[in-house]
């Protein structure tokens, strides 16, 4: 959150250039951090934030402080990247698994097993259906709540649930196909 951040969204709807600027400064990182985990590619990440800060500038007026302001911007990037995804019906996995890598094997000594189980995470995660499988990012790897998850995708919360639930399902028997019983290891921690 940018400091004074509702000041500069009220000059922006007021029409300051320099204002929009700053925003765009602020948080253009983190829309491509999210557009890139979606599309895995760096030029397809870099067109998308660009189209997502033009939609934001054009539509700004309609951000009414309800919701978190990077809320609504992840909205409009995550459905700008799915849009992409539709229209170029690219095969997309998500990329920042070392999250969810840590929380299955955060214990292991040997570098060659953590870069086998990040090998076998991104593979199991681009099984998964795109919007599947970003729920499971949002979820785990930003550490998002179902209700801000139901926000940024448009689902109910329990339909969110249900994919989630779905999601981690299908993630879970991709992952005992490369794993085995080791998985039920890694998720308990060894206990």
């Amino acid at each position: 959150m940018l400091v004074n951040e509702k000041h500069i969204i009220e000059l922006i709807k007021q029409g300051d250039q320099k204002a929009f600027s700053q925003l765009m400064t602020g948080y253009q990182d983190y829309v491509y951090s999210l557009t890139f985990k979606m599309l895995k590619s760096k030029e397809d990440a870099e067109e998308v934030s660009q189209n997502v800060f033009v939609k934001v500038y054009k539509s700004i007026n309609s951000y009414n402080f309800e919701s978190k302001f990077s809320t609504w911007l992840y909205t409009i990037a995550y459905r700008s990247s799915i849009d992409f995804i539709r229209v170029r019906k690219k095969n997309v996995s998500i990329e920042g698994t070392e999250g969810l890598e840590n929380k299955l094997h955060n214990d292991s000594k040997n570098p060659m097993e953590q870069k086998n189980l990040k090998e076998i995470i991104k593979h199991c995660l681009s099984k998964l259906e795109p919007t599947d499988a970003s729920i499971i990012s949002l979820f785990y790897l930003q550490e998002n709540a179902v209700k801000e998850i139901a926000e940024v995708t448009g689902l109910s919360t329990s339909n969110v649930k249900v994919k989630l639930f779905r999601a981690r399902k299908i993630l879970f028997n991709e992952l005992r196909q490369y794993l085995g019983d080791e998985i039920n290891v890694l998720l308990t921690d060894g206990r």
